[in-house]
């Protein structure tokens, strides 16, 4: 189980030895362990598997998700998992308020989709469409007939969880009924001299968050959706609640930072603190704290001096609260 793990201190990625050119079917396995070296070294050719795409479910041609980038396809699956998880079929949803914010990423597909068969002008359609990122939240409202807002988010690596903010604000504002967020995170090929390298990166391709050993940034992989909805309306129809959010707050460093996505602490302490107040919650009472943790050396002191200042408003104790982050493992 992948929580014992956590507990145990094992490792979930290793890296995968091919050579050059050699072609690997992924069977689950993330691709961030390819970051052996501060350089990337392009080790292979990858092979997604357009077979499991749940065509039957989603109900796309064959031709259409061959063309379409793996992360539009894996939000159409995780969105239909949320629904259902939710228990809400998708005719139930169908015509509703629902607005759709994704978080942004950036992939490659379309370099390899634009090969061969997909030259063909019958194909170019599909291929725009199915790849300009500019249509992956307007894919899950048109595959799902979902007639609320919808826009994608493009704040680094905060995108998705601004995208929550901007969905709740729109819920509060009485705009949707529902508010879906989803975001893909995908790396379709290790590759040589990244030109967004800006030695951050962990020389082994592995984070350690807040570790005496943390060296550096790692690239993970993840598909995920939450559907949101008042509380008010989620008890009163006996909806399936796993998490209730209490606030969300977004600021930034402005010119604190020593340039531009600069970490700062000072900026970091005010939004925890603001987050709390517009909670109305006691930090003292908090059993647990799931950070960012970078596993850079500043990052991850920067964020721990700030929570540190947060705490320091409401009780000079020490160790008062846990912190850590799952993408360590």
């Amino acid at each position: 189980d992948d929580v014992d793990n956590i507990f145990i201190g094992k490792g979930l990625a290793d890296a995968l030895d091919v050579g050059v050119g050699d072609r690997v079917t992924l069977t689950g396995r993330s691709l961030h362990e390819q970051m052996r070296q501060r350089t990337m070294t392009v080790i292979g050719i990858f092979d997604l598997g357009m077979a499991d795409f749940e065509k039957s479910t989603i109900y796309i041609s064959l031709a259409e998700a061959r063309a379409m980038d793996p992360i539009q396809r894996l939000l159409l699956e995780v969105v239909y998992e949320t629904f259902a998880n939710a228990g809400y079929s998708s005719d139930a949803v169908k015509g509703s308020n629902t607005a759709v914010f994704a978080g942004d990423i950036q992939t490659d597909y379309y370099t390899r989709a634009g090969a061969g068969s997909f030259q063909e002008e019958s194909f170019k359609d599909m291929l725009v469409r199915g790849n300009l990122k500019m249509f992956h939240a307007a894919r899950v409202s048109r595959q799902f007939n979902l007639k609320g807002s919808v826009a994608l988010v493009e704040t680094a690596c905060s995108s998705t969880l601004v995208a929550v903010h901007l969905a709740c604000n729109e819920l509060i504002l009485g705009n949707a009924d529902y508010a879906l967020v989803c975001g893909v995170n995908l790396y379709l090929s290790p590759y040589k001299d990244n030109p967004q390298d800006l030695d951050m990166w962990s020389p082994d391709g592995k984070s350690r968050a807040f570790s005496a050993r943390a060296n550096g940034l790692s690239r993970g992989e993840a598909a995920a959706a939450i559907l949101l909805k008042p509380l008010e309306n989620a008890l009163k129809d006996n909806d399936i609640i796993h998490a209730v959010i209490k606030s969300t707050v977004v600021n930034n460093n402005a010119s604190r930072g020593e340039k531009v996505g600069s970490p700062d602490s000072f900026s970091q302490a005010e939004l925890i603190e603001k987050a709390w107040e517009k909670a109305g919650i006691d930090p003292t009472a908090l059993g647990y704290i799931e950070a960012n943790g970078t596993g850079t050396v500043l990052g991850d002191a920067l964020e721990v001096e700030a929570l540190n200042m947060a705490f320091r408003k409401y009780t000079g104790k020490n160790h008062i609260c846990p912190i850590s982050t799952v993408k360590s493992n």
